[in-house]
């Protein structure tokens, strides 16, 4: 554990104003210094702009046999490692492996990382019961908008885009394909990214939210 301990410490010496290669530098060295050490895993994997090499980054602490439920440096550090392997899949397309993990994180955790946001909408994108406790609202909105959408119920769709809209006026202006920063169109981005694997399956669901209500 003293080796654990000396890893976190390596990694705390990492400045922003560092260059990526010396980040992954100490990185590693922190790995090799102690394979307890997963947040050097979660942090490397950061570093990766491709999403099978970020994957097998992963994997490396995937694989470990750790109980989540306890509250000690190593369920910590796992958590982060999940956390940040769910986002890379649903990134990847990967999206029941996501939905494993963001159950497995909110039954251990609870609302952890907001892991319920992502549960939710994964939980409706593949039809299975869903509870909004503890999702935030715009992102339950936009959801329930595209769930109703996509199943021709557009009373219901006319009702959450027009609440979306009250929430979220950028998501107008980011429909209709405005690139112009500021902080509504930055926000509206940022849910429409998040949430991309389910917009982008749905045929003129942008043009539609981008229709004044």
């Amino acid at each position: 554990m003293d080796k654990l301990y000396e890893a976190l410490a390596l990694i705390d010496t990492i400045d922003t104003k560092m260059s990526r290669d010396e980040i992954k530098d100490i990185l590693l060295k922190a790995y090799r210094l102690s394979d307890d050490c997963l947040d050097a895993l979660t942090l490397l994997s950061r570093l990766s702009e491709d999403e099978y090499r970020k994957e097998a980054i992963l994997d490396n602490g995937l694989n470990r046999d750790i109980d989540i439920s306890r509250d000690d440096i190593m369920a910590r550090q796992y958590i982060r490692l999940l956390y940040e392997a769910c986002t890379n899949y649903i990134d990847m397309g990967h999206l029941p492996l996501a939905l494993k993990i963001a159950d497995t994180i909110y039954k251990t955790k609870g609302n952890i990382y907001k892991i319920k946001d992502i549960l939710y909408a994964l939980n409706a994108y593949f039809d299975k019961d869903r509870d909004d406790s503890e999702v935030s609202i715009e992102v339950r909105v936009l959801v329930d908008m595209l769930y109703a959408y996509e199943r021709s119920d557009y009373e219901k769709a006319d009702e959450y885009k027009a609440y979306l809209h009250k929430l979220m006026p950028g998501v107008i202006e980011v429909a209709k394909g405005s690139e112009e920063a500021n902080e509504e169109n930055d926000k509206a981005a940022l849910l429409f990214r998040k949430h991309a694997y389910y917009i982008n399956r749905i045929t003129g669901v942008i043009y539609y939210m981008g229709e004044r209500s």
